[in-house]
């Protein structure tokens, strides 16, 4: 699921996707370009008020994810993030663009809510990530 705008778009670019090891601990840095923008990094944010499953919260887990521009042209971006489990079921979605077009040399952090969970979630191990731009 993208961003509704760029995925009508005839113009829009699209990474080829990748998935990796949901890694919950520490920052982690990625490589997925389009386009010249690039997706280099992104941090789960385990903290949650009251102590409580961040997996199970209302809201869903929540992922900071880095773009930086290294082209030339100002971009729109929207990202997509996928969770899977060891047997490659799917367990939760989540999609958000950067809201604006991102300048040449520009980083942006984008909040990215996993609103689509099933129970499962809190065994997430892979996740998957697909960068749009236009």
């Amino acid at each position: 699921m993208m961003a509704a705008g760029l995925a009508s778009d005839a113009r829009a670019e699209v990474a080829s996707s990748v998935r990796l090891e949901f890694v919950k601990e520490k920052p982690t840095g990625l490589d997925v370009e389009a386009a010249g923008v690039r997706l280099t990094s992104y941090r789960f944010n385990r903290e949650i008020r009251g102590h409580g499953n961040p997996f199970t919260a209302g809201a869903g887990p929540v992922l900071f994810l880095t773009i930086r521009n290294d082209g030339s042209l100002p971009r729109e971006v929207g990202l997509a993030v996928a969770l899977y489990d060891k047997r490659g079921l799917l367990l939760g979605v989540g999609s958000e663009d950067h809201g604006g077009k991102l300048k040449p040399g520009e980083f942006a952090e984008i909040k990215t809510v996993i609103r689509d969970v099933n129970s499962g979630v809190p065994r997430a191990d892979a996740i998957q990530f697909s960068l749009e731009v236009r």
